[in-house]
């Protein structure tokens, strides 16, 4: 999908999402691949099916958006707000002290951090501590746990 015609669904979506008119954003099926969305307000979007793959979405506003079966291989999601968001088909979760951890075979989120399970496992004390109060204790302790689940998660059988 051309970069104009991303920014202008955007731009209705937030004209939606502000009650100023516009139309909810419909990005079913999308190919959304590489696509720039760093800060965009896609919070409640429909992303079913989309295919994110090495897109841009650092800092994006997803809270509430439908994420099923979305590709989200390679994406930068840091900062991204995915609170309330219905994420691809997990296969693991377990509760953490920041909501639920989503466990995937490549991908884990645990609160707002959504990263690839290789970025996790090499994460730094320093890293993690940034994260959050109490981050890196929570880490150091479940690491196992989480990483053990990631293992025992099916592969992504998408091409």
């Amino acid at each position: 999908m051309k970069q104009s015609k991303i920014h202008e669904i955007l731009e209705n979506h937030k004209k939606w999402l502000n009650n100023n008119g516009g139309i909810q954003a419909d990005l079913t099926g999308a190919d959304l691949r590489g696509a720039y969305l760093t800060g965009a307000y896609l919070t409640g979007a429909d992303l079913t099916g989309a295919n994110l793959r090495g897109a841009e979405l650092r800092g994006a506003y997803l809270r509430g958006a439908e994420l099923t079966d979305a590709d989200l291989r390679g994406a930068e999601l840091t900062d991204a707000d995915l609170r309330g968001a219905i994420m691809p088909k997990t296969d693991s979760v377990l509760l953490s002290p920041w909501g639920w951890c989503h466990v995937q075979r490549e991908y884990i989120r645990i609160g707002c951090q959504y990263h690839m399970t290789d970025k996790w496992r090499n994460f730094s004390d320093e890293e993690i501590m940034r994260m959050a109060p109490g981050a890196l204790e929570w880490w150091k302790q479940w690491t196992p746990v989480v990483m053990a689940m990631a293992e025992a998660c099916e592969p992504y059988r998408g091409d």
